[in-house]
Order: structure tokens, then sequence, then C-alpha cells
């Protein structure tokens, strides 16, 4: 688990002039990498925020692995049709 609080970092808050944080939970359930994340607007405002995983991974896992052997999935729940 990660958490950051942007009141700590005004390299962010010069960018991104909200108060927040955010943790990032990451969790190994069997052969799944489950990612959760949570965000918290603490400041008055109305506070925009998009969240984007570029999640990677050694390919093989290890030295003796076969590419061929490999299979990554990524289930969607949602989509979201993009008319322009």
């Amino acid at each position: 688990q990660t958490k950051l609080d942007s009141d700590d970092h005004p390299d962010i808050k010069a960018i991104f002039p909200h108060s927040f944080s955010i943790t990032i939970t990451y969790t190994l359930e069997g052969q799944h990498l489950k990612i959760d994340a949570s965000a918290v607007n603490r400041g008055q405002d109305p506070m925009p925020i998009g969240l984007g995983y570029h999640t990677s991974f050694r390919y093989p896992l290890n030295e003796a692995g076969d590419k061929e052997r490999c299979l990554f999935t990524l289930p969607a729940s949602k989509r979201w049709t993009l008319t322009d």
C-alpha cells in the first residue's frame, strides 16, 4: 500500500492546486493482481480527478520463461464509446 498527501509535496501543489490524498493498494489474489485506489478531496472546491494505471510486468517472468506460454488478460467491466 502506498499513500500520498499533496500538501506534503510542493512540486505537486505547483501544478495541481488542490489538497488531496490518494491511497493505492496492491494485492495478489491467487494468480491475479488487484489494484484499488481511493482519493479524498481535502479542499473546499470541486476537484477533477482521473486515474490511469500503467502497470508493467517482466515478460516472461524469469530467464527460463517461454513467451509463447504467457497470457495476460484484463477483463473490462465497462465500456465508454467515444463519438468523436
